[in-house]
């Protein structure tokens, strides 16, 4: 006569081996939906990682576009500054002469 409460080894035997497999039941579980979390993980970091290349490179081209469109701005006002330096210059040649024939006259007059 075995009764669950006659304290025999077998009654112990099958309470160790209830827990061991409720203990595996939960391990295993935990092991799956940790599995799944950290699939889900990964799948959301390399989507992320997608989108964050795909932002860099957009950004990329458009900071090329900016640096393109700034030298050719670039370009063209320093394209147009020489032609006013030389412009100046050429004034400063023509006021220096009327300077000179002004002051040839002033010597001659005196």
């Amino acid at each position: 006569m075995n009764s669950s409460c006659d304290g025999s080894s077998e009654d112990y035997s099958e309470i160790e081996d209830h827990f061991t497999n409720e203990q595996l039941k939960r391990i295993v579980e935990f092991g799956r939906v940790h599995g799944t979390e950290v699939r889900g993980a990964t799948h959301y970091v390399n989507n992320m990682e997608v989108q964050l290349k795909r932002q860099f490179e957009a950004d990329c081209a458009g900071v090329r576009a900016q640096a393109a469109e700034f030298v050719a701005k670039t370009s063209a006002d320093t394209e147009g500054l020489k032609r006013r330096v030389k412009e100046l210059e050429a004034q400063v040649k023509g006021l220096r002469k009327q300077i000179n024939v002004l002051n040839e006259e002033k010597t001659q007059t005196n």
